[in-house]
């Protein structure tokens, strides 16, 4: 089995990447303040155990810890209804902004992802658009979005609420609607809040 994280270094900045978009508001990560998110919030209880499960990909001496991974993964997914395949491809900064009825079966998401409530990322048997989604960095994909098919959506996209999307999105454009299309190209700007680009630069919410 390949190596999800080639090293120790990039799963620590990754999982500091992770926990910036919940708690990097002023410009750092404060310890307190992401026990008491942990503590508080499944969703992001759930992308901590994901990076731990991916981690141990392909690290056959940390069976311990990936079974443990593994059972709080079942056990949040029972809890919170998400479901996402610890081996999709997820850039850094992966947030869940509400908990509840995700499913995510993609080729791989970019970084700096928001996906909220009720979403479905997943696949399509039939037609020339079979397959799984590909999705960009910088992308907002709204609370009951449906995402099917072989498709690309852009970097900075956002999706519209409610909308079903069957075909590519281009980079910086919003789509919406059911099929969606797309409306305007002011993507994804003022959604995607608190991240580390890929410069290693912190964009906190507010001014430190």
């Amino acid at each position: 089995m390949d190596r999800y994280f080639q090293t120790r270094k990039e799963f620590k900045e990754c999982m500091y990447a992770d926990a910036f978009r919940y708690v990097g508001d002023h410009g750092s990560v404060r310890f307190g303040e992401l026990l008491r998110y942990y503590l508080r919030h499944p969703n992001y209880r759930y992308v901590y155990w994901m990076r731990v499960a991916q981690y141990t990909f392909g690290r056959n001496w940390l069976f311990l810890l990936r079974a443990l991974a593994y059972m709080r993964l079942q056990l949040l997914r029972n809890q919170t209804g998400i479901q996402i395949t610890p081996s999709t491809k997820i850039g850094r900064g992966f947030y869940i902004g509400h908990w509840g009825s995700i499913v995510v079966n993609a080729a791989s998401l970019g970084e700096n992802v928001n996906i909220i409530q009720t979403c479905t990322i997943g696949v399509a048997y039939r037609g020339d658009r079979g397959g799984i989604p590909t999705i960009g960095d910088n992308v907002y994909i709204g609370a009951g979005a449906r995402i099917f098919g072989g498709i690309t959506i852009g970097n900075n996209a956002a999706i519209g609420v409610n909308s079903v999307v069957t075909r590519d999105v281009p980079d910086n454009s919003v789509a919406v609607g059911v099929p969606a299309k797309v409306i305007s190209m002011t993507g994804s700007k003022g959604y995607i809040y608190s991240y580390i680009d890929k410069n290693g630069v912190k964009h906190p919410r507010y001014d430190v």
